[in-house]
């Protein structure tokens, strides 16, 4: 490969960092809603509230992360760094929202809605640079279309996992116990969110490529 170029494990490393953004943003999508209310046991409106105030504010922290990556300056660049220091909190953040204390309402409440909090930022810290990555990676119109289909296929892939198999893992690990198939799915979760992230920001070579915005 010329040095100009972008090799295939560059690019696989890429993309499949999307499985783990597809993967845990579509379960939380699909899921987090009839977990609050059918499995934790809060108040439809309740959850609601919880889900829509932690999405607002991260809507405002979009921009934020995207100006603040923007005026990132290390020896890694300045966009891969957010995927290397949020990939732990990150899963840390999945595996808590689904640990919800037998408790008073009102601390469920509290807990729901400070990890699910916490889950959003994260995910926003780690979701913007990463998809900002792409264009500061190669100007090189292939190695573009190429970074898009592992992308597009790892996201898919993703979807799959958190949409068509969910449930069926949430019986399987529970056997009975929604509650508990669900924090041991979170578990695996966090798991694969931590070392695919890992392996998306390993996985691109230092030095001769990593100009500042990458």
């Amino acid at each position: 490969n010329s040095p100009d170029r972008v090799s295939w494990r560059e690019k696989l490393s890429y993309g499949i960092g999307d499985l783990a953004c597809s993967m845990i943003f579509n379960f939380m999508s699909s899921y987090l809603f009839y977990f609050y209310t059918d499995v934790s046991g809060l108040a439809v409106g309740v959850a609601g509230t919880i889900i829509s105030t932690a999405r607002l504010v991260d809507a405002f922290l979009n921009p934020v992360v995207g100006v603040l990556s923007d005026r990132t300056k290390t020896r890694w660049g300045k966009l891969r760094p957010y995927l290397l220091f949020s990939a732990l909190p990150l899963a840390a953040a999945t595996l808590l929202v689904f640990v919800i204390p037998d408790a008073s309402a009102d601390t469920k409440i509290v807990y729901a809605l400070i990890t699910y909090l916490l889950f959003c930022i994260m995910y926003t810290v780690c979701n913007v640079p990463y998809t900002a990555l792409m264009s500061s990676i190669t100007e090189d119109k292939r190695d573009r279309s190429h970074l898009n289909m592992t992308k597009f296929i790892a996201a898919s892939l993703g979807s799959l996992i958190s949409m068509g198999l969910a449930m069926q893992l949430v019986a399987s690990f529970g056997r009975g116990d929604e509650k508990k198939g669900c924090v041991i799915l979170s578990i695996l979760f966090a798991a694969m969110v931590a070392g695919v992230i890992l392996l998306s920001f390993f996985g691109k070579r230092g030095g001769s490529r990593t100009g500042p915005g990458r």
